[in-house]
């Protein structure tokens, strides 16, 4: 499953792409530092020192990010996927529940349930049990790609219900309870992480820019004319808005995950 993730959907070729950058900049790194070590040395290249090795570095840093990201992918993507599940699960036990209750075979209502949401998880899932597989084995076979999480153990009692026949609908009711409950204690966590995040976000970017601010200007005037704009306009024009951005995002992820 993971490997429709990978680059060119192949896991060797997905970690060759991924190292290239890295690769690429430690050679000029390389590239930069060799004409200075020999220059140093008495030798006599000089070639105008080729590369500048701060920009070098620089470069460097950037192309090691973009490698880790990149080796990250698949895993991100997949942690997508669970999290797109866990969010969809009240949806898909009550949509099986109202299927079974309009007569559908449980079975049946469970796959056209699982055929309608988009995702890669339920998909797989899918696969498996039409291929022949016992939906309680199709659920071990995800939790061995993903390893144990809450979502394969809602899965694996909801396709456990499925033998139940008619019966089953009173069991997915009080599943469908059950997350409810589990929702809503969520969402009253959330809420307070969302004051929490609201007092560090005044103290860290309201407060704290503003005395650096006050400090770096009394620092100026005792210095007798240091120059510390470059540092406050860093302060007011990247610093400040970064950690709004980020506070933002994070409560109203804190808050999606809660209310979803």
């Amino acid at each position: 499953m993971l490997n429709k993730f990978y680059i060119l959907g192949d896991k060797r070729k997905h970690y060759i792409v991924s190292i290239a950058p890295l690769t690429a900049g430690l050679a000029l790194l390389a590239t930069s530092l060799l004409p200075r070590v020999i220059t140093l040395l008495g030798g006599s290249l000089n070639l105008n020192l080729l590369v500048d090795p701060l920009l070098a570095g620089v470069i460097t840093l950037i192309a090691g990010v973009t490698t880790g990201a990149l080796i990250m992918y698949p895993k991100m993507r997949l942690g997508n996927e669970v999290e797109k599940l866990r969010l969809r699960l009240p949806y898909i036990i009550l949509k099986l529940r109202t299927s079974i209750m309009a007569g559908d075979p449980p079975l049946q209502a469970f796959i056209s349930t699982a055929s309608s949401i988009n995702n890669e998880l339920l998909n797989v899932l899918v696969k498996r049990i039409v291929i022949g597989d016992e939906p309680v084995q199709a659920v071990e076979y995800l939790r061995s790609i993903i390893g144990n999480r809450p979502e394969i153990d809602v899965l694996k009692r909801v396709v456990q219900y499925l033998e139940f026949g008619s019966q089953s609908e009173r069991y997915l009711r009080d599943e469908f309870e059950f997350l409810m409950s589990e929702k809503s204690t969520a969402l009253n966590r959330a809420l307070e992480n969302l004051s929490m995040i609201v007092e560090v976000y005044m103290a860290m970017g309201v407060f704290a820019p503003i005395v650096g601010i006050v400090m770096l200007s009394s620092l100026s005037m005792l210095a007798r004319g240091m120059d510390v704009m470059f540092l406050i306009a860093l302060i007011i024009f990247i610093a400040i808005p970064i950690f709004s951005l980020a506070s933002s995002i994070f409560a109203r992820r804190v808050i999606e995950r809660a209310l979803l």
